[in-house]
């Protein structure tokens, strides 16, 4: 069992994880209905590694995800979650319904990939991102970092999307 999963296992109000150093992330964390609040110890400057094998959290039925100082690297979304069309949405993070929460501060996604959309994110709720860098993600059919479901509400502010023009970097549609 990994530590995310020994970390979270059992979790119902508002955990706090604190990261002191890097490690291979092996589980998808669900944050499904309580809020998961997870940081970089003082002092360090932790990356976590999926190896391509699938996103790091799925954020649903009102959860919320708050991150802050973290690199993420090789998050990897391609294949089928539920029933619903949702292939390849979101390397990192997929923020599933209107009322999922996500909040990164002074993270960095590096090499994160889903097939269809949104390399670092997929949002249908609300997601924030501040004074983050993206760097070298990719999405199958567009947004390689964050993709904005229709009626989702998206903040990027103080970021670094490592490309001189922001549309090809983030994506509000449909």
């Amino acid at each position: 069992v990994s530590r995310a999963a020994r970390a979270t296992a059992g979790i119902e109000h508002e955990p706090v994880i604190r990261i002191t150093s890097s490690f291979d992330w092996m589980d998808t964390v669900a944050v499904d209905g309580f809020t998961l609040t997870i940081t970089a110890d003082e002092n360090a400057k932790p990356v976590l590694n999926r190896k391509n094998k699938n996103r790091f959290f799925v954020v649903r039925n009102g959860g919320e995800l708050i991150v802050s100082g973290l690199t993420f690297i090789k998050g990897k979304h391609r294949t089928y979650e539920t029933k619903q069309v949702n292939a390849g949405w979101g390397g990192v993070v997929y923020a599933n319904g209107r009322e999922s929460k996500a909040i990164f501060t002074d993270c960095t996604f590096k090499k994160n990939f889903a097939k269809a959309l949104g390399g670092v994110a997929y949002v249908e709720g609300k997601a924030t991102f501040k004074r983050c860098k993206f760097r070298n993600n990719r999405a199958g059919c567009g947004a390689p970092n964050i993709f904005q479901a229709k009626g989702a509400e998206v903040n990027a502010e103080d970021g670094d999307v490592g490309t001189v023009n922001e549309c090809d970097a983030f994506y509000a549609g449909w």
